[in-house]
């Protein structure tokens, strides 16, 4: 029963670490968008930057 519980804890955090990384990066994406749209360089820069660290953690 315990290892059942730990293993579904596990996988609720799993499950939630990747809802979370997705909507970052749906955020990310549509931010940089508006940096482009904007013609805004350094935000661009920066936001792409932490898309790119984002991806490089999964």
């Amino acid at each position: 029963m315990q290892a059942e519980k730990m293993l579904n804890d596990i996988y609720i955090d799993l499950f939630l670490n990747h809802i979370h990384r997705e909507q970052t990066r749906t955020r990310l994406l549509e931010e940089i968008d508006t940096a482009l749209d904007r013609n805004d360089k350094p935000t661009f820069m920066h936001l792409t930057d932490t898309l790119l660290q984002l991806e490089e953690k999964e």
